[in-house]
């Protein structure tokens, strides 16, 4: 075997490794919930911008709330 075959085996072990590291960790995430329009939404919580902690429905109930999802990279 050469040094240029092993350093090619040695990537291609990785990536695979990598791929089905990726594979392994995304297929037991976070349920997939499918709702269809006027079904309630799951139950959620999260920080506001003072540390407080907020759930909902449950603080917001009888009310109208927009959840606005946003991230950082989006232009």
């Amino acid at each position: 075997m050469t040094d240029t075959t092993g350093k090619k085996l040695a990537v291609r072990c990785a990536a695979l490794f990598a791929l089905l590291f990726c594979l392994v960790t995304t297929a037991n995430g976070a349920e997939r919930v499918m709702l269809k329009i006027g079904d309630p939404p799951p139950p959620f919580s999260l920080q506001d911008t003072e540390g407080r902690t907020v759930t909902a429905p449950g603080d917001f109930r009888g009310k109208t709330v927009v959840v606005h999802f946003w991230a950082d990279w989006c232009p």
